[in-house]
């Protein structure tokens, strides 16, 4: 849904908040917001599997590099609409996720 992000949008804090959604009118939507750089993610079939799935995507756009760390949030179980639940510390890794 974005709420996440439109939420963060709203602080005082100037950093960059990378929506994910596998769907084009909320990444639409979020990219309106201050701050908000909304790009489309494919649903996944695990939380394993969506957060190496960001990471590549990330990669690959050039939002993030190497051994960075970012704080992701999302809402478990996966693919069930419901609120963000989740906030989890994830290292990039050097090299993409072989999928």
């Amino acid at each position: 849904s974005g709420n996440t992000a439109r939420c963060l949008s709203r602080s005082a804090v100037n950093i960059p908040i990378i929506a994910l959604s596998p769907h084009v009118h909320v990444c639409q939507q979020l990219a309106l917001l201050r701050n908000v750089y909304a790009l489309t993610l494919a649903q996944c079939p695990s939380e394993e599997a969506m957060l190496y799935a960001m990471q590549d995507l990330l990669l690959q756009q050039g939002m993030v590099k190497p051994e960075e760390t970012v704080l992701v949030t999302f809402g478990v179980p996966i693919n069930m609409v419901h609120g963000t639940n989740t906030l989890k510390i994830f290292r990039v890794q050097a090299v993409p996720h072989a999928q």
